[in-house]
């Protein structure tokens, strides 16, 4: 007679989806340890067609100016991380009627 080996058991239920850590996008520029003038340099070389000044990028990363699914895979590109894993949650502002 054969010897009965049990098995790991019940498989337990999937967890709840969790969200990914947020990173500021300052905070990700300066761990990759570049400048303003150095992500704009990127983005120039890879999309000739996107003008990402200095300004634009500060803006960017204050969170005062919103991003395009085109800067955002630009973006991706100048940092070199995965194509799909920056996303933004931005919201434009509206103005008050006057």
């Amino acid at each position: 007679m054969a010897a009965k080996i049990a098995g790991p058991g019940p498989v337990p239920p999937l967890r709840e989806a969790k969200t990914p850590p947020y990173v500021p996008l300052r905070a990700l520029r300066l761990a990759a340890g570049l400048t303003l003038e150095e992500v704009s340099a990127r983005i120039s070389a890879e999309f000739p067609e996107i003008t990402a000044s200095r300004g634009t990028l500060s803006a960017i990363e204050s969170g005062s100016r919103g991003v395009s699914d085109l800067m955002l895979r630009a973006l991706e590109r100048a940092f070199r991380i995965p194509e799909g894993s920056m996303t933004t949650s931005y919201a434009p502002r509206t103005r008050d009627a006057a």
